[in-house]
């Protein structure tokens, strides 16, 4: 099997081209990015394109060359982040809008095979207070989420009319190796990132926000799933996430305690404010039912994991030395 993974630069992208270059079956992978791929090697890609903007004409030969496409791009000047809300919501949609429906109407002329990625918490909204499934009509509240609902919609419009086999992950807070907390994005990510620098952080949310993590490693084993699925899968999409919800406070408090006392206490400050939502999990079932697979990796594991990784290969690469040692998961 051939993979082009569009948008692949990235944590998501970076992490899923490591894991699906030990597939067996995987014959090549192909990334168009904006930035090169920070683990990049002979072994692991075919072929990096780098390119500010994607567009047909730059995806042509590779899409011609790939047996089923991965889409994580976001178009350049798009909302990046849910809570984004200043931009103009009539250029971003338009722009959105074309580039996605160009991609999509490219790949069905041409019967390839699609999974695109889609942030699952904004789609459905913010006003839950329980464990959302896939039939949660959609209440986007920002342009961000708008923009996914839209993208969405369009899937859906393709697969019912032109019989496409595309599918789309509707993704809850992933977290793992190579997320590193930049725009903003990966609470997990950037407080390990401060715990080993000892900076303040600030977190804007409600104390008893809770939100649904998802083990990077996890996430990768569903889309690998889907890829090897003959034909297209029964629905159009799926919760990708692992079902269970965490408050905020807790989770500051289960990343802290891996660490001696050395990297915690006063070097950081976690404020914890009165702004934000309550929140809420997405319901994996339909994923789990279909695929038969599991989001297998507790958070405390998946914690422990990212941390490890970050202190022994991620930190080595940058400062040429490993940081302090911190505790083993709990039993």
């Amino acid at each position: 099997m051939r993979i082009l993974i569009l948008g692949g630069g990235g944590f998501i992208g970076t992490r899923l081209t490591e894991f699906l270059s030990a597939e067996k079956d995987l014959e090549k992978i192909y990334v168009i990015s904006r930035t090169h791929l920070r683990n990049f090697n002979d072994s692991l890609i075919a072929e990096q394109h780098i390119t500010k903007e994607i567009s047909i004409s730059d995806l042509e030969k590779y899409i011609a060359g790939s047996d089923a496409v991965i889409d994580l791009s976001t178009p350049i000047g798009a909302s990046r982040h849910p809570r984004d809300q200043d931009g103009n919501p009539i250029n971003e949609i338009t722009k959105q809008l074309r580039i996605k429906t160009e991609l999509f109407e490219y790949l069905s002329v041409h019967k390839k095979k699609l999974i695109t990625f889609l942030s699952g918490g904004t789609i459905y909204g913010q006003d839950i207070d329980y464990s959302v499934d896939e039939n949660q009509p959609s209440n986007p509240q920002s342009i961000y989420a708008l923009n996914s609902s839209l993208t969405l919609d369009t899937l859906k419009y393709y697969r019912a009319r032109h019989d496409a086999n595309f599918t789309a992950m509707l993704v809850s807070n992933p977290y793992g190796p190579w997320q590193l907390g930049k725009r903003g994005q990966g609470v997990i990510g950037k407080w390990i990132n401060a715990l080993h620098r000892g900076e303040s952080l600030e977190l804007i949310e409600a104390n008893h926000a809770t939100r649904d993590y998802i083990y990077i490693d996890d996430l990768c084993n569903l889309v690998s799933k889907v890829l090897k699925i003959k034909g297209r899968p029964k629905n159009s999409y799926y919760n990708a996430s692992s079902g269970r919800s965490t408050r905020l406070s807790t989770l500051y408090q289960l990343v802290q305690a891996y660490y001696h006392s050395s990297n915690s206490g006063s070097a950081i400050d976690a404020r914890i404010s009165k702004a934000g939502t309550d929140g809420f999990s997405l319901n994996p079932l339909r994923a789990i039912t279909e695929f038969g697979w599991q989001p297998d990796t507790s958070l405390e594991e998946g914690i422990y994991k990212s941390i490890e990784w970050h202190r022994n290969i991620w930190l080595p690469s940058i400062l040429g030395t490993k940081s302090a040692r911190h505790e083993s998961p709990p039993n």
